[in-house]
């Protein structure tokens, strides 16, 4: 199913515009450092954040989600996320849909996160 700003908001429960602005951020043609979140963000760090954890912050800010959270599995370790499959913005229900970030494929998702296997 291709992504556009009226799919990606009923499956999220959102407006359209917000839906254009994940839309954005997944597919990189908006700047995460727009975000207010991520401004404070890599003012706390001594190395800029990656860019994807960029982008799933401004995700977060923009569905007003719980923070960012890590999918682990445990006993595989890569050479960057460790033993994290994914990471997704936290709705606070396991089984309500929301943005999830795929490691291992290295894609954006709209799923719930209990459905990640």
């Amino acid at each position: 199913m291709r992504r556009t700003p009226k799919n990606v908001a009923e499956r999220l429960c959102i407006d359209e515009d917000q839906a254009a602005a994940i839309i954005g951020l997944m597919n990189g043609s908006i700047d995460p450092e727009e975000y207010e979140s991520v401004q404070r963000w890599i003012r706390q760090c001594y190395r800029k954040p990656r860019d994807v954890e960029m982008r799933m912050c401004a995700i977060d800010e923009v569905l007003e989600t719980c923070g960012v959270e890590a999918i682990r599995r445990d006993g595989s370790w890569d050479n960057y996320h460790g033993d994290i499959v994914a990471t997704y913005c936290n709705t606070g229900e396991m089984h309500a849909s929301t943005v999830l970030f795929d490691t291992r494929s290295g894609k954006f998702k709209i799923m719930c996160q209990g459905g990640f296997r």
